[in-house]
């Protein structure tokens, strides 16, 4: 519980509240997150259980069902690397050397 005292509260000034109510809130809305996915991770890993008897092949959890959270962290590395290692990417980086 997150907590502030009397003598802290009379000590703030309007737009100090306003950023502990706003702290305040971002951490709510965090712990809401965590403990919804933790929920819906739960639910997978015995949908995996569940389905493991049944299934020819070896069942992994993302097999059963990949979430929008584990798809942006994906994506976003995938793009980054390829950006990254491309030849015009190396061509400059040799350029940049070259010309010190």
């Amino acid at each position: 519980m997150i907590g502030l005292s009397l003598s802290d509260f009379c000590d703030l000034t309007p737009p100090e509240f306003e950023q502990v109510c706003a702290a305040y809130e971002d951490h709510r809305l965090n712990e809401y997150q965590a403990t919804h996915r933790n929920a819906w991770e739960r639910m997978r890993f015995l949908a995996l259980f569940f389905l493991l008897p049944y299934s020819k092949k070896d069942l992994k959890v993302n097999d059963i069902v990949v979430f929008d959270w584990e798809k942006k962290k994906a994506i976003g590395c995938a793009d980054k690397i390829k950006k990254v290692n491309s030849k015009e990417a190396y061509q400059a980086a040799v350029e940049k050397f070259n010309s010190k």
